[in-house]
């Protein structure tokens, strides 16, 4: 016996989805080229309720890249072929979810390859496909930026360690922007806007 193994990558022309506004540029638009009217639904259910995040936080749409797509949940994130609704991989990072992306922008970005996430001082790139950590990116503070942050302690955080060492736990200077250009990973140091807001 014999059988036939049909195998689905991308559609030559289908456009891309991969930051929150679209793209880098955050134009809200793609360079999707096969979409055509009249439009319909090509698959249904998948990724429940439980995990992703309420639409009146406003939390950051799907991303899409080479035939995946990627949904950020509040302490996940998730990786489903988009052809088929089919969940590839879950990866718990918990309190991954930053919000409201309306004006924060999202803290996922996708290259087809990686999908990047932030939270806090760390990027984390997971693999496209199983999503496990490719690599870590983490953005130490400096003296100033250490400084800076601790006077909003009081408000923010707290200081802490082990072995009589000061360290910040939630510091309130995170990694805030994210984005991406060719091969260029982009990151911005920023106060974390989320906590300032609810104080």
């Amino acid at each position: 016996t014999f059988g036939v193994r049909v195998q689905r990558g991308p559609l030559p022309g289908a456009g891309e989805w991969t930051r929150a506004h679209g793209n880098s540029g955050n134009t809200f638009s793609t360079t999707d080229s096969i979409v055509k009217l009249p439009l319909g639904i090509l698959w249904w259910g998948g990724v429940g309720p439980d995990r992703i995040v309420t639409r009146h936080w406003r939390a950051p749409v799907p991303l899409f890249s080479k035939g995946h797509m990627f949904i950020q949940g509040q302490h996940d994130i998730i990786g489903v072929d988009a052809y088929t609704g089919r969940e590839m991989w879950n990866r718990h990072i918990r309190d991954v979810g930053r919000f409201p992306a309306t004006f924060r922008g999202g803290n996922i970005i996708a290259d087809g390859d990686c999908v990047y996430c932030v939270k806090g001082l760390t990027c984390y790139a997971l693999d496209a496909t199983t999503g496990e950590t490719v690599r870590r990116y983490t953005h130490p503070l400096s003296p100033e930026q250490r400084e800076e942050a601790e006077k909003l302690i009081p408000l923010h955080g707290m200081i802490g360690g082990m072995d009589g060492k000061r360290e910040l736990i939630s510091p309130s200077i995170v990694w805030e922007f994210l984005g991406m250009v060719d091969d260029c990973l982009i990151g911005t140091l920023g106060y974390d806007a989320a906590n300032i807001t609810h104080n």
